[in-house]
């Protein structure tokens, strides 16, 4: 249980150091980029079912980044507990 409780620790000294880097606005700009990307992009296939595929696949691409930058954010929100 103590290794579990340290791993945790460096982890959010780790998230800590990430969220303070330059290199975070530099990710998060990016992560807006990519999702803008699918939102915008073209969706039309050959055929109804390519639409519809094409169109759930970006709203998932979208919802897997948005997920990922909210468990970051709160992991980071745990740090200031």
């Amino acid at each position: 249980m103590q290794n579990q409780q340290f791993d945790h620790g460096m982890r959010r000294s780790q998230l800590q150091k990430l969220l303070s880097a330059p290199e975070w606005q530099t990710f998060l700009a990016l992560a807006n980029k990519v999702k803008d990307r699918y939102r915008t992009g073209s969706k039309k296939g050959q055929s109804e079912f390519e639409t519809l595929w094409k169109v759930a696949h970006s709203e998932g691409a979208v919802e897997g980044i948005e997920v990922l930058l909210q468990e970051i954010f709160s992991e980071a929100s745990k740090l200031d507990q």
